[in-house]
């Protein structure tokens, strides 16, 4: 399982103090599943902007650390609550050290960010209010989304 690593880093990076060496302007706890995470949205500015593919649903990703996520398909939830677009705060998470996690892989590197709903649930067909994902910084310098098969800057 691919999220089980993840979140193993996620805990032991997460302390409720912010690392010596921090940029603190953008450093803040975001919660995903009862943890708090130390993030950062002070980023290269490759980053920022909009990932969209051939459907409707994009990510945007503002310098201001919110963003929206628009699904390429909505599937209702609980309750008939359909999330097509979701408001949120984003963080890349940071290290012990304080820096920006990356993971390298065959195609470049990949970046966790975390994604928190602005109403009490927004992702997964309104049963989460947050989300891990990844930004694949490609080889060939481009920018995709993993939860997407076509999201791309």
């Amino acid at each position: 399982m691919k999220l089980f690593p993840l979140l193993v880093l996620i805990f032991h990076f997460s302390q409720n103090i912010i690392p010596e060496g921090t940029q603190k302007a953008g450093a803040r706890y975001i919660e995903h599943e009862n943890h708090q995470i130390l993030t950062t949205f002070k980023v290269p500015e490759k980053f920022y902007g909009s990932y969209i593919g051939s459907k409707t649903g994009f990510l945007t990703l503002k310098k201001d650390g919110t963003g929206t996520y628009r699904y390429d398909y909505a599937v209702p939830g609980p309750q008939g609550c359909v999330a097509v677009e979701v408001s949120f705060t984003w963080g890349f998470i940071l290290d012990d050290k304080g820096k920006v996690l990356r993971f390298e892989r065959d195609y470049g590197f990949s970046y966790p960010i975390i994604y928190h709903a602005n109403d009490q649930f927004g992702f997964r067909g309104c049963t989460k209010s947050s989300m891990v994902d990844y930004i694949q910084d490609r080889n060939n310098g481009t920018l995709h989304v993993s939860s997407s098969d076509d999201w791309h800057k």
